[in-house]
């Protein structure tokens, strides 16, 4: 058995050494090499057939949470952004717009097809290229689907337009303060009286919320004996670093960076192939995992 798992780590470590040697050294020399366009294309779209086929693929992913923005315009005290001041619109930090579009080609370059959500802890609107970024995500893969997370207190009709013709197939809002957004109010009218569109709408509030592994209270808390979530899931911080849970808002569990490394890569290391079978398996050798419980919201 260990002679198996040596040999299927070499392989794997022998397929990232082949694409860097590629990525860093031959694509460029034949590019200078080659004039006619037509023949570069045929090359570089053989290239990315063959990390299709030789790489495991995202097939068991279906959603990825990227934080293109860390601040948010509310400070609840179900979240961490109440405890800690990461989520001050102050402290704002975005993910580099180059950053963003190399996680979306790489998803193309591997023909990967799932839920985008452009958000963490932070509020998406407050972000002024938020419309480009989906644009961009939805002209690369265009049978993504985007599932839009927000507050709702910035989102008015102009705006929920704008989303929708960008490619936002479902919005995910959820009501905070005592009384509705006005906004809100608007864009449910607007959909009544204009239709959906095919475009989902969810709007309520929270009743029910992870205890984002102990940094926040729940009442009545249940412990998970088992979790799938890190197995179909995949998170990506402002600044690249690959989130193993939705709940690991001090990024404790470090698998990679995408700043550094292809996403396929950091997926493939056995390092998280390992994270992800335990926790499947209901064995929480992570403190992140240990304390995680599901309970009723605290207010």
């Amino acid at each position: 058995m260990k002679y198996i798992k040596l040999v299927g780590t070499l392989k794997q470590q022998t397929k990232i050494l082949i694409f860097n040697v590629y990525d860093r050294y031959i694509k460029h020399i034949y590019r200078r090499i080659i004039v006619n366009p037509r023949l570069k294309e045929i090359i570089e779209a053989i290239v990315s057939e063959l990390r299709v086929i030789l790489e495991h693929n995202f097939d068991p992913v279906h959603m990825i949470f990227i934080e293109t923005i860390t601040a948010c315009n509310l400070r609840c005290p179900y979240c961490p952004n109440s405890i800690y001041d990461r989520g001050l619109i102050k402290n704002m930090k975005k993910m580099e717009t180059k950053l963003f579009h190399k996680i979306i080609d790489e998803l193309s370059e591997l023909k990967w097809v799932g839920e985008i959500q452009p958000h963490s802890y932070g509020e998406p609107l407050l972000d002024d290229r938020i419309i480009d970024l989906i644009e961009y995500a939805k002209k690369k893969i265009p049978g993504l689907i985007i599932n839009f997370f927000t507050n709702g207190e910035l989102l008015n009709v102009s705006l929920y337009k704008q989303l929708t013709k960008a490619g936002v197939n479902k919005f995910t809002v959820t009501q905070h303060l005592p009384t509705p957004a006005k906004g809100v109010l608007e864009v449910l009218d607007y959909r009544k009286k204009f239709g959906s569109e095919n475009v989902g709408f969810r709007y309520g509030k929270i009743t029910y919320i992870f205890n984002r592994s102990g940094l926040i209270s729940v009442e009545d808390g249940v412990k998970k004996t088992k979790c799938n979530w890190p197995s179909h899931n995949i998170g990506i911080s402002y600044d690249g670093s690959v989130l193993i849970c939705c709940h690991d808002y001090l990024n404790e569990v470090k698998v990679g960076n995408v700043n550094d490394e292809r996403l396929i890569d950091i997926w493939n290391k056995p390092l998280y192939k390992k994270i992800r079978k335990d926790i499947a398996k209901g064995r929480f050798t992570f403190d992140l995992c240990k304390r995680c419980l599901e309970g009723k919201v605290t207010t």
